[in-house]
């Protein structure tokens, strides 16, 4: 029996929803790439940084566009950095280190990027390291320099209700709520589901299609550990603001219809998405 993963089991759902994933993979790659060319618009070429860079995508688009630019990736996984470097991008110069404690010079980049790496900074941290690190961004940048994130979003709180259609699902959702270490997860049951806020239903939606890509008791403590959505748009906004930066542009971006596809044999739910991501573009504000 695996007490791990009960729902495990069940072979043709287990394989309905690998296939479903690989799926999303492919095309959530495509829709990264693209949303990423919106992004590189607001870059300013020059010493060009990537906080939590793994294995090189954002830094590979970075070298093809801006081939005269100075791109420094700093991320703590040891082994992703080796893929990066074996990659052999052009003035790419990996650096193993935590983003939170970054060992560079102040006024030095013309851009710093945070693709999909904040929310582990928060995950970690909480509020306080986000905001340790914002203010040590702000220390890093040239009086003219820009800071680009772009990260999941969560939605403006209410509650929202998540029927189960499998025992295993519901089952999966209750060590979910009880075991999730990065904020508590308060939900009600009903005779078919749960009610529960909408950002914390949409963070186990993330996690239940991920741990069927990838079941294994690593992989699970690895994701009790880590809040994707964790800032709302009003929360970002006010981070960078208390932060002293200006916000210059906010996209929010939408949400993708796999997780319907690949979710749906397994649960039913009230609510639609819009919005999963937000990109920023930030300008530090300095004292005269």
């Amino acid at each position: 029996m695996n007490i791990i993963f009960p729902f495990l089991s069940v072979r043709t759902q287990e394989h309905d929803i690998m296939n479903h994933e690989e799926d999303m993979q492919e095309r959530a790659l495509k829709r990264k790439a693209h949303w990423l060319e919106h992004l590189m618009t607001f870059v300013n070429p020059g010493t060009i940084l990537e906080c939590g860079c793994g294995s090189g995508f954002v830094c590979e688009m970075l070298s093809s566009q801006f081939p005269d630019s100075c791109l420094i990736g700093v991320d703590i996984s040891f082994n992703r950095l080796r893929e990066l470097k074996e990659k052999k991008y052009p003035s790419v110069f990996p650096i193993q280190a935590d983003i939170s404690q970054l060992p560079l010079a102040r006024k030095r980049f013309h851009t710093v990027l945070f693709v999909s790496s904040l929310h582990e900074v928060f995950s970690t941290y909480g509020d306080t390291g986000v905001y340790s690190v914002m203010k040590t961004i702000h220390s890093l940048l040239k009086e003219k320099g820009v800071l680009l994130i772009q990260d999941f979003l969560r939605p403006s709180p209410r509650q929202v209700t998540v029927e189960f259609k499998t025992a295993h699902a519901r089952s999966y959702f209750t060590r979910f709520a009880t075991e999730f270490r990065v904020r508590p997860i308060p939900y009600k049951e009903t005779p078919k589901g749960v009610t529960v806020d909408i950002g914390d239903a949409i963070e186990f939606f993330n996690t239940y299609l991920y741990l069927n890509r990838s079941p294994s008791p690593e992989s699970w403590e690895e994701e009790m550990n880590e809040s994707h959505y964790f800032y709302t748009k009003e929360a970002f906004q006010q981070m960078a603001s208390e932060c002293s930066y200006r916000v210059t542009h906010l996209s929010l971006l939408p949400a993708p219809d796999e997780y319907n596809t690949a979710l749906s044999p397994h649960m039913h739910w009230d609510f639609t998405l819009d919005y999963q991501y937000i990109q920023l573009a930030l300008i530090p504000s300095f004292n005269p």
